[in-house]
């Protein structure tokens, strides 16, 4: 509505003005890599006598799509067609329907992005900022270089135990001189960050299982039943898990709590698959063992976070006193904790 309202009034369309409800654009393309395919699964198991709901399911993929490119992320679509292919490597011949479904959305998404925000625009007069960046400015860009030494940084002082989960945002900087910017929150790549912050063995750990997972998934897909209809589900989200990954490697996927979400929520999915008919899997064997530890858990967490909580529960905003441009309780975006 507010895109056609601003052509009838001829209102310029500065990008991204039209996003709102996210504080960054690239938020925004985190929460579409992980639901593009997902978005486009319904096409596969939607009786075809459904036809209005057919076309619409059509038009919603399309839409997203269209949002897709306009976001100006080179990163978000390379990182679906990166899962596209890794699709078509593990998968062979099964995924080829559900790589020409996604292939065909993304045609239609890169000409409607060109149709409603170059061609209109052009039309009607508007002027239109798209958020592209050039080549070069990708290539020169100063604080992805200050990152990537920052995390190497870390890496190297401190390779076995990391500077602590989380502790990227808040860590003190020891290039600082460099590029100092209190706002880099993470490394914009996941690997990076999880070494730096935890270590090279816990990510050599991580990576490792990480891999045996993918390996696992695929070889229970060779053994699924031909006719089963969870078969095509199977690589929707191998193909999901494998382009967010890639584009955590360019990206905060991993560190952006609506991203978090539904990583959880995919990898959850994953595992639910995996062992609905094994009902020896057995993953939860001592109930009390596991109530025990959920308990000390909370009690750890709650005794942790009661320094941040008590000048809360007493009236006190010490964030706002002592750090009046920071905004609790985003420790994800700053790693400050309020005492």
């Amino acid at each position: 509505m507010l895109y056609f309202l601003r052509l009838v009034y001829k209102i310029p369309l500065y990008f991204p003005d039209l996003f709102t409800g996210f504080e960054n654009i690239r938020f925004f393309t985190q929460y579409q890599v992980w639901l593009f395919f997902i978005i486009n699964y319904p096409l596969f198991i939607v009786n075809k006598k459904y036809l209005l709901l057919i076309r619409l399911l059509k038009v919603t993929s399309i839409g997203w799509a269209i949002l897709l490119f306009y976001s100006g992320s080179r990163g978000s679509v390379i990182s679906i067609l990166s899962g596209l292919c890794f699709s078509f490597i593990f998968f062979k011949s099964h995924a080829l329907s559900f790589i020409k479904l996604n292939i065909k959305f993304l045609i239609y998404g890169m000409m409607g992005a060109l149709f409603f925000f170059k061609l209109l625009p052009w039309y009607f007069g508007i002027e239109e900022i798209s958020g592209w960046r050039s080549i070069n400015e990708l290539l020169s860009d100063t604080p992805r270089l200050y990152l990537l030494k920052l995390s190497l940084n870390y890496i190297i002082t401190h390779p076995w135990l990391g500077i602590g989960p989380m502790h990227f945002a808040y860590f003190p900087n020891p290039i600082s001189s460099y590029y100092p910017n209190p706002f880099y929150a993470h490394p914009h790549n996941s690997v990076l960050q999880y070494a730096a912050e935890t270590g090279l063995p816990s990510a050599l750990i991580l990576l490792t299982i990480t891999a045996y997972g993918i390996f696992l998934w695929i070889k229970k897909f060779k053994h699924l039943d031909e006719s089963s209809e969870d078969r095509i589900l199977w690589v929707v989200l191998f193909g999901t898990i494998c382009s967010a990954f890639v584009y955590s490697l360019v990206d905060g996927v991993v560190v952006m709590p609506v991203s978090q979400v539904l990583m959880v929520i995919v990898i959850g999915w994953m595992f639910g698959l995996y062992f609905q008919f094994n009902t020896k899997a057995g993953i939860i064997k001592h109930h009390g063992l596991v109530l025990l530890g959920s308990i000390v858990l909370m009690m750890t967490l709650t005794y942790c976070i009661l320094p941040s909580l008590r000048p809360r529960l007493l009236g006190v905003n010490a964030s706002t006193r002592e750090h009046p441009k920071l905004y609790d309780p985003r420790f994800w975006m700053q790693g400050h904790i309020p005492e």
